[in-house]
């Protein structure tokens, strides 16, 4: 037992054996109903490249298939030798698809991936491209935790899931990539688990223990004083580890909640004899004060589930390219995603864009390689306009522009800019024309002022009096990078409000050639490069802006929050300062949910593109009736430099990307699915949720009025505009907040915000929500344009 201690000086403890069991990665200690879970965060100091997975040793393993010809039977898939392969059936006659694999590793491990190598003969004939991945302990139950569509060519393929215990994997090949027959073919499968670095810091009021040998540790528990009284309770935390007791490293750091609960981290086993715990805040900063009541050290053990209450993790959706940018496709909730003129790496003007549309509703990932547009879409702006059409501007393809119609499946070219852009922002506003501003990451630097597309007749129109240096940062690298990514928002009267990245905010008019207004400062927030904006109330005006960094790489992230309130056009807004993220943040993503939260979700301490270092797992939620940031359940995957967010829907959340850099560690083909708690009762189930039953018209404008039958009782409503997102910008979110008018049993009215600076033409998801909070599957409104 560990006694409650209050003083800065060094305490050691020798544990006589008392370890408690954890699993691998990532560690959740029991009670799982009092875990403030968090998962491994790097400090800026450290920058490191990320150390590989470990695959599972394959002895003794057995392999089951619904088909193989001849000798290239299932068992090849394991023997190390990438020579032979498993092939179904094509002689006498052709073995149809789904085709499925199933091994058997004899005994349940811990697993959160494999690696699927087609064959490496020079023929293609049987590579996957849409599969499901299951996994069972008992060889009758199986789970899905993973879905999508592997690239059509010989480079290993993965599909990464939150780590699960697992005895039997199963790889369901429900198509051949190719499209070449109903072949299923493979020359090696392995699983995995996952490692990741630690790095090194220390100071603050610490506690320390000595274990009577070195072992494989990977998380430690503390549980606060139970005397009822708060003082002490540790806020800020980093945990250091040692061999010798001298040279230390960082494994975890975070901030625990101010209550007694037992709290915890957990970190990538690593070998200790030491484990230093450093108390940098009393957590309700009542005094310099640090009291302990117990710690205990875990080592890898019995699989404990993530704990309930803090969201979950879904199935992982594997993509043939590395997802860069996306967008929600009215009405049907299809997403499209794309990456470059290759699925894995960018560079130069390709001329093409390899892209891939997810099916919710089926669970579907196809694949398209966009030509007829000679646009390289990588690096662009997105807007949704007032048809719902994605326009995709700039990027490699720097004078290019492209529309996606969502109604025909189909891509088009539209004008071209009149200014070459890359890494610049755009904003649908509230005449249905489209601004955008700064780019100077491609097609020449400096001089990106504004211009303007009127989608109605295919023109851009050039902005002299919209210039770009007011809005520009101090970025090390120079204008290169100081006019990217602007934080940009569609407003009254055709204005549009840049409330960052740079410290200083403006006014942009649209109107004729254009003006400008300087708006002040955010606060004493510094330039916040790729840190993340959101409307989360458009009726009042607030925008939250979240982390960033001053410079795009090599500088450290902020945790930084402010709420802006903007009122009419070229009016200074207020700023405020509220309570910090959890977390420090650089190339994160930021959902607004229809009950008005903001979800936040991966990022680095300190931007490395490219890297999987220094990262953030532990997503939280903000809630603006408190200036809250809760700590939800961490995943397992990095969502960093070039990832995405997006609202879908069924009110759930996709995260998915990172890394488009050839054959680096980096690269994530995949997304994954976050389904709120407000989807899920207590114990982690599914709960009932309302159902918008009839609305009597979902194509209105400004000023009417609406009324929405629902299955029950209700008690809000809310309008979120459908969502692009690339590069921690997505200028198309924002939320209106409804106020309900009950004129019947389950039936209510409101009208729609008498502006369209406010309710922005295009495409919005209805909300209902009851008085759980629970929201429906959205019902999805076109708010005509002007």
């Amino acid at each position: 037992m560990v006694p409650t201690w209050m003083s800065s000086a060094l305490l050691f403890v020798t544990l006589c054996g008392r370890v408690a069991n954890a699993r691998t990665v990532p560690f959740v200690p029991p009670p799982a109903d009092l875990l403030a879970a968090e998962r491994i965060t790097l400090q800026p100091q450290a920058l490191a490249a990320p150390i590989a997975g470990d695959a599972l040793s394959r002895a003794g393993w057995t392999v089951a298939t619904d088909s193989a010809q001849g000798t290239l039977v299932g068992a090849n898939v394991l023997d190390g030798n990438t020579g032979s392969i498993w092939h179904t059936q094509w002689d006498p006659t052709n073995a149809p698809l789904p085709h499925t694999i199933t091994i058997d590793m004899k005994t349940t491990s811990f697993v959160d991936g494999i690696t699927y190598l087609p064959r490496q003969d020079g023929n293609s004939n049987g590579n996957i491209g849409q599969h499901q991945v299951f996994i069972s302990t008992d060889g009758t139950n199986f789970n899905l935790v993973a879905f999508g569509t592997w690239l059509d060519d010989n480079s290993e393929k993965a599909a990464d899931f939150e780590t699960i215990p697992a005895r039997y994997i199963r790889i369901v090949a429900l198509t051949e990539a190719g499209g070449r027959g109903p072949w299923t073919s493979a020359a090696e499968i392995n699983v995995f688990v996952s490692k990741k670095t630690s790095h090194h810091e220390a100071g603050g009021q610490r506690a320390q223990i000595a274990l009577r040998s070195a072992i494989s540790i990977e998380g430690i528990t503390y549980l606060p004083r139970q005397d009822g009284n708060s003082n002490g309770n540790i806020g800020q935390y980093r945990v250091l580890v040692s061999t010798d007791g001298t040279s230390f490293n960082q494994v975890s750091t975070g901030t625990w909640t101010d209550d007694p609960t037992l709290k915890g981290s957990n970190f990538p086993s690593v070998n200790a004899r030491f484990v230093r715990l450093v108390a940098l805040t009393e957590a309700g900063g009542r005094g310099p004060w640090t009291s302990v009541a117990e710690i205990n050290v875990a080592i890898p053990g019995a699989f404990v589930p993530p704990p309930n209450g803090k969201g979950q993790w879904g199935p992982t959706i594997n993509f043939p390219l590395v997802p860069v940018a996306a967008s929600v496709q009215p009405n049907t909730g299809k997403v499209v995603a794309w990456s470059s003129w290759s699925a894995k790496t960018f560079g130069g003007d390709g001329g093409l864009t390899v892209t891939a549309l997810y099916d919710p509703a089926t669970q579907r990932v196809t694949q398209r390689v966009v030509t007829n547009t000679g646009h390289d879409m990588f690096c662009p702006s997105i807007s949704l306009d007032a048809t719902g059409r994605t326009l995709v501007t700039g990027g490699d393809s720097s004078q290019k522009a492209s529309i996606y119609t969502p109604t025909t499946d189909s891509w088009s070219s539209a004008a071209n800019l009149r200014i070459p852009r890359g890494y610049h922002a755009s904003t649908t506003c509230s005449d249905g024309r489209i601004f955008t501003i700064g780019g100077s990451w491609s097609g020449g630097e400096g001089g990106k002022n504004g211009e303007i597309y009127n989608p109605k007749t295919n023109v851009w129109s050039l902005l002299g009096s919209c210039p770009v240096a007011p809005m520009l940062t101090a970025d090390a690298q120079g204008v290169y990078r100081a006019d990217n990514h602007g934080w940009l928002f569609g407003w009254k009267s055709g204005s549009v409000f840049q409330a960052g990245p740079s410290r200083a905010m403006n006014w942009y008019g649209t109107g004729g050639s254009g003006s400008r207004q300087g708006a002040g400062n955010r606060a004493s927030d510094a330039d916040s490069m790729c840190g993340t904006a959101v409307m989360y109330d458009a009726v009042a005006g607030k925008i939250l802006t979240l982390g960033g960094s001053p410079n795009y790489i090599n500088s450290g992230a902020t945790a930084a929050a402010h709420v802006i309130t903007i009122g009419n056009p070229n009016t200074t807004p207020s700023v405020t300062r509220i309570n910090d993220m959890s977390f420090s943040r650089i190339f994160h993503n930021s959902v607004v949910l229809p009950d008005g939260k903001v979800f936040v979700t991966g990022g680095q301490s300190v931007g490395a593109p490219f890297q999987d270092s220094n990262l953030q797992f532990t997503p939280e939620l903000w809630d603006p009736a408190t200036n809250q940031f809760t700590q939800l359940n961490p995943n397992s995957i990095p969502r960093v430099y070039h990832s995405f967010a997006l609202l879908l829907l069924d009110g759930t959340v996709m995260s998915g990307g990172s890394g488009l850099c050839d054959t680096c560690s980096a690269n994530h083909f995949d997304a994954q699915i976050f389904t709120p708690q407000y989807l899920l009762n207590a114990d982690g189930t599914r709960a009932t949720r309302p159902v918008i039953n009839t609305v009597s018209s979902s194509n209105v404008v400004p000023g009417n009025t609406v009324t929405v039958t629902t299955n029950s009782a209700v008690t809000a409503m809310s309008l979120v505009r459908y969502g692009s997102a690339t590069h921690t910008v997505n200028t198309d979110q924002r939320r209106i907040p409804l106020s309900l008018t009950t004129t019947g049993t389950n039936t209510y009215r409101f009208t729609i915000p008498n502006d369209y600076g406010i309710a922005l033409p295009g495409y919005w998801m209805l909300f209902a929500m009851d008085s759980a909070g629970h929201p429906s599957v959205a019902k999805t409104i076109l708010i005509r344009g002007p």
